[in-house]
């Protein structure tokens, strides 16, 4: 798999609000594959932005919001 898909499965698991070990996991493999940091920032940017819409959307309530601005923090440390 590479570098791009790996970045788009990140993207995914924020908006999917997959656990975080599983998210950190996806990242490691991201780094693995010569993803830059600034990368991994923008496919979790994009990941905040899609669950911002759907929560204006009325599809995500406040916990998805907490739970995925808890796992973006914790994969930025």
């Amino acid at each position: 798999m590479g570098k791009e898909q790996i970045l788009k499965n990140l993207t995914n698991a924020i908006v999917e609000c997959e656990k975080l070990e599983a998210t950190k996991d996806i990242t490691r493999n991201a780094l693995d594959e010569g993803a830059t940091p600034l990368e991994i920032v923008e496919a979790v940017k994009g990941g905040l932005d899609k669950v911002g819409e759907l929560y204006e959307k009325g599809d995500y309530f406040l916990m998805e919001l907490i739970l995925v601005g808890s796992t973006a923090a914790e994969i930025m440390i």
